[in-house]
C-alpha cells in the first residue's frame, strides 16, 4: 500500500471517529441530560438569533428542475442551479403583457402548436397555479378577471424566440397561456452561451410524456459519498414554532417533546425523525406554497440545499439536493414534508410536518461514475412493463441514500426516479411492482 493511500485512509477513519464523538456529545453525553427548566434556559437565548439568520430566498426555493435550451432542431438540458436561476431572475425583470388563454381540443394538437422550435424551456415538475406562481416570483404579469376564475395551472414554461411569447403550459389539461414577452432575446441567449453548466443532449418524444424533453443517450454522474450526521432537534424547533424561546421541553418519555400552545414537536431520538403539528394556523392566504415556505426558510444550510420537488395537494414537499439532484430515501433522510388541513369548524388550519436528523455533512473524494441508461430508454421500458404512460407525468434523476452499515457515510447514488400515479418511485421498484401487478 502506498504512504498516499495509506494517508487518505488515516484521514478518512479520523473524520468517521469525528462524526461519532459529535454525535455522542449531542445525543448521549449526560451534560446534555438537563432538565426542562434547563434545555428552555439555555436554547431560548439561541432562538432568536436563528429566527434573524437570513433565510433562503422564494425564487431560490421554488427553482424549476430542469432548463433546455432549442436551437433549431437540437436540444440540450441541464439542472444547473446556476444558470437556472440567473434565467429566473431575467424572467422575473421581464415586463409580460396581453396574456391570453389557449384550450386545445386534443393532446395532438397541443403538442404539435406548442412544439418549440427556437427557445428556452423550464420544466417544474409539478402543476402549479399560475395566479401562485406570479405571486411566487414577483412577475411582472398581470391577469384579468376572466383569466383569474379559470384558475389555471401549468407544470412547464417557455421562451419563444421567434414569436416573441412567454407560454405556461399544461400538458394534462392541454392548456396554453401565452403572453408577449418584452424582454431582450440576445441577452438571454448569451446568458446560456457563457454558462459552464453541464449540457445533456435531449430530445421531445411526446407519445412518451409531454411535459418534459428526455435524455437520448446513457449519461454518466458521480457517485457522491458523504459522512453523515445527526442535526440538533433545536434547528427544527427554532424552524418551526412561532416563538421558540416560549417552547417547553420535556424528556420524561424516550421520545422528546417540545409545546408551545397549540405547536407541538415530537422528536423520535431513536430513529432521528421530528414530527411537528400545530391546530390553529390562522391568516392562511390562498398561496400555500408561500405558507409552507415559512416554515423551512430558517432551517439554514445546516440542513442542506433545501428546495420545492413536489406537491399533491395541500401536501408540499421539500427535498436537499446535491449538484441541482434531489436526494431521496426510504426514511425521509433529506425530506421536509408538509401537510395542511382545513378545520371543519373554524376558519383556521392544521399543519404537519415530517423530517429526519440525519444530514449528509462532510464529502469523501471520489472518481467513481455510474452510468444511467437514457431515461427515454427508462420510459419505454417502464411502457413494455405495462406501466400507463398516463399516470407518468415527470422522469428525474435523483440521488438514493444509502447508508453504508456502521461506517457512519452515505452513498448518495445516480438513479432514475419516476413520478408515477401521483407518487415518486426509482425505477427498479416501479418494475417490480409492475411485474406484481401483472402477475396477480
Amino acid at each position: 500500500m502506498s504512504w498516499k493511500r495509506m494517508i487518505l485512509r488515516l484521514g478518512l477513519i479520523a473524520m468517521i471517529v469525528l462524526s461519532f464523538y459529535l454525535s455522542y456529545l449531542i445525543w448521549l453525553n449526560p451534560s446534555n441530560k438537563t432538565g426542562t427548566n434547563d434545555l428552555n434556559t439555555s436554547q431560548s437565548n439561541q432562538a432568536g438569533s436563528d429566527k434573524e439568520a437570513s433565510p433562503r430566498s422564494l425564487a431560490d426555493v421554488f427553482l424549476p428542475l430542469k432548463l433546455v435550451s432549442v436551437s433549431q432542431s437540437s436540444a440540450k438540458e441541464t439542472s444547473s442551479e446556476v444558470l437556472i436561476k440567473k434565467m429566473v431572475k431575467t424572467i422575473e425583470s421581464t415586463k409580460m403583457t396581453h396574456p391570453n388563454v389557449i384550450e386545445y381540443p386534443t393532446l395532438e394538437a397541443f403538442n404539435e402548436k406548442t412544439q418549440l422550435k427556437n427557445g428556452v424551456e423550464l420544466t417544474l415538475m409539478n402543476e402549479m397555479a399560475l395566479s401562485e406562481c406570479i405571486n411566487l416570483f414577483h412577475l411582472q404579469l398581470t391577469l384579468d378577471q376572466a383569466i383569474k376564475e379559470k384558475d389555471l395551472k401549468f407544470d412547464h414554461a417557455q421562451i419563444d424566440y421567434d414569436s416573441g411569447t412567454f407560454r405556461f403550459l399544461n400538458s394534462i389539461k392541454k392548456t396554453e397561456v401565452e403572453a408577449t414577452f418584452e424582454g431582450n432575446f440576445d441577452t438571454i441567449k448569451t446568458l446560456l452561451k457563457d454558462s459552464e453548466a453541464n449540457w445533456y443532449t435531449v430530445v421531445s418524444d411526446t407519445s412518451l410524456i409531454s411535459s418534459q424533453y428526455l435524455t437520448n443517450e446513457p449519461i454518466k454522474l458521480k457517485l457522491y459519498s458523504y459522512i453523515s450526521s445527526v442535526q440538533s432537534y433545536t434547528i427544527f424547533r427554532d424552524s418551526f414554532f412561532t416563538n421558540p424561546s416560549d417552547a417547553k421541553s420535556s424528556d420524561d418519555s424516550s421520545d422528546l417533546m417540545i409545546v408551545d400552545q397549540s405547536e407541538i414537536m415530537t422528536v423520535q431520538t431513536q430513529d432521528s425523525l421530528v414530527e411537528f403539528r400545530d391546530t390553529n394556523v390562522t391568516d392562511i392566504n390562498d398561496n400555500l406554497y408561500k405558507e409552507s415556505y415559512e416554515y423551512i426558510r430558517y432551517l439554514g444550510t445546516n440542513y442542506g440545499n433545501l428546495r420545492f420537488m413536489n406537491r399533491n395537494g395541500n401536501a408540499i414537499d421539500y427535498r436537499v439536493f446535491v449538484e441541482g439532484y434531489p436526494v431521496f430515501s426510504s426514511n425521509k433522510e433529506g425530506l421536509v414534508a408538509t401537510q395542511f388541513t382545513k378545520n371543519r369548524q373554524s376558519n383556521s388550519w392544521s399543519v404537519r410536518i415530517d423530517a429526519n436528523m440525519n444530514t449528509i455533512q462532510i464529502p469523501i473524494p471520489s472518481d467513481q461514475t455510474v452510468e444511467l441508461p437514457a431515461s427515454r430508454q427508462v420510459l419505454e421500458n417502464l411502457k413494455n412493463h405495462g406501466a400507463d404512460l398516463t399516470k407518468i407525468t415527470a422522469i428525474v434523476i435523483g440521488y438514493k441514500w444509502n447508508d453504508i452499515k456502521d461506517t457512519g457515510v452515505v452513498d448518495l447514488v445516480p438513479t432514475w426516479y419516476i413520478n408515477y400515479d401521483k407518487q415518486w418511485k426509482d425505477h427498479d421498484s416501479l418494475v417490480t411492482e409492475l411485474q406484481e401487478s401483472e402477475g396477480d
